[in-house]
């Protein structure tokens, strides 16, 4: 039953949505060098009407959640489209855990992130390029219980281990989301690669659907195909 409703949601998005995916004119000369890639929690910018129970603390709590939670589902999908078949993603992606740790103890977060060149984070990170994604909405993420976040730590614990009965703050009958995704690499700091997504969802949905279809359409169309 979650399957047909997740394709459901896929087709729904897909249908209403423009969106544009390129590889540079870098790609080929760049990537072929790749071994390890890093994923940024996602920088997320919100459009909508701050909630009025949620105060300033609160709110900023909140968009560190949903930029992690879309970091962790997009990792998820990756490794799962990855493997040894003709098709397969064939690149190396750190654990997640450990670049959030990173970033934490080099005194970089979330709000600051990507003013950071793609170069500075990569060595940083020990990776050979960096996945940024820009999403744009206008609803807000929670689970049902209020949690304290920690940019490198409890956070993603509580949004992996915790109950996934998530719910939209925000998800009125049209609301908009846009994704930018690019691949950078780590020695020039140029794009190898970029997708542009555009959607409108009509009714609402379960932000776990919502967020598996964006990240499902950006690792369905990620390079270092075998």
């Amino acid at each position: 039953m979650r399957a047909l409703l997740f394709l459901l949601v896929s087709i729904f998005l897909l249908t209403s949505c423009s969106n544009t995916k390129y590889l540079t004119s870098s790609y080929d000369r760049l990537a072929t060098d790749h071994q390890i890639i890093a994923i940024l929690p996602y920088d997320n910018i919100y459009s909508g009407k701050v909630p009025e129970d949620l105060n300033q603390h609160e709110f900023d709590e909140m968009i560190i959640a949903d930029a992690m939670y879309f970091q962790s589902s997009l990792y998820s999908q990756l490794l799962h489209e990855s493997g040894l078949n003709n098709g397969d993603i064939n690149i190396d992606i750190q654990d997640i855990r450990k670049t959030n740790k990173v970033l934490e103890t080099e005194g970089i977060y979330l709000h600051e992130l990507y003013k950071v060149s793609s170069e500075n984070l990569a060595d940083l990170l020990g990776v050979d390029a960096i996945v940024r994604v820009t999403l744009r909405k206008n609803f807000l993420l929670s689970n049902e219980e209020s949690f304290f976040v920690d940019v490198a730590g409890q956070i993603y614990r509580d949004v992996i281990k915790g109950p996934l009965s998530w719910k939209t703050w925000g998800m009125s009958r049209s609301s908009d989301i846009d994704i930018h995704a690019t691949i950078m690499d780590g020695k020039e700091g140029i794009a190898i690669w970029s997708l542009h997504k555009q959607a409108s969802t009509n009714w609402d949905l379960s932000t776990d659907d919502v967020i598996e279809s964006i990240n499902h359409h950006i690792s369905k169309k990620f390079p270092y195909r075998r």
